[in-house]
């Protein structure tokens, strides 16, 4: 882990996380469908499913800040001591999943439960720059 984390470290004081940077999140409920955002060297691709089976998808690209900021929040807010212990979660609630790898060395892998990874300002970091990384390539962000 001290190697990864040494070299994220050195990839955002360089500038060059955009390029080697590979995140991915996706969740799903009952009730509102499934999301899965991928992040892949500067490409963004969200995959969405509605309830009714409706599928859309969004491409785009990744700003070097948006990287940064990723990485950054995930290695100070210590994104991989994210834990769910709960074994059954609340009725619908999603199970998220984020997986961020700095040029294929895993930084984090989490699954578990919304409620407990909250709990964890590392996820609620990761999570906040790839809610604003899809609402801007989906377009959301225009019709507000």
């Amino acid at each position: 882990m001290e190697q990864t984390l040494r070299q994220a470290r050195e990839a955002v004081a360089g500038g060059r996380v955009r390029s080697i940077l590979t995140a991915s999140c996706s969740e799903s409920t009952g009730l509102e469908g499934a999301s899965r955002i991928t992040l892949d060297g500067g490409q963004v691709m969200i995959e969405e499913q509605s309830r009714d089976g409706t599928r859309r998808t969004f491409e785009g690209s990744l700003t070097e800040d948006e990287a940064r900021a990723l990485v950054e929040g995930a290695i100070e807010g210590r994104i991989w001591e994210a834990r769910s212990t709960d074994p059954s979660g609340y009725p619908d609630e999603p199970r998220p999943r984020i997986r961020v790898a700095i040029d294929g060395r895993v930084l984090a892998d989490v699954e578990g439960w919304r409620h407990e990874l909250r709990n964890n300002e590392g996820y609620e970091a990761a999570r906040d720059v790839l809610d604003r990384i899809a609402w801007r390539v989906s377009g959301r962000a225009n019709a507000q």
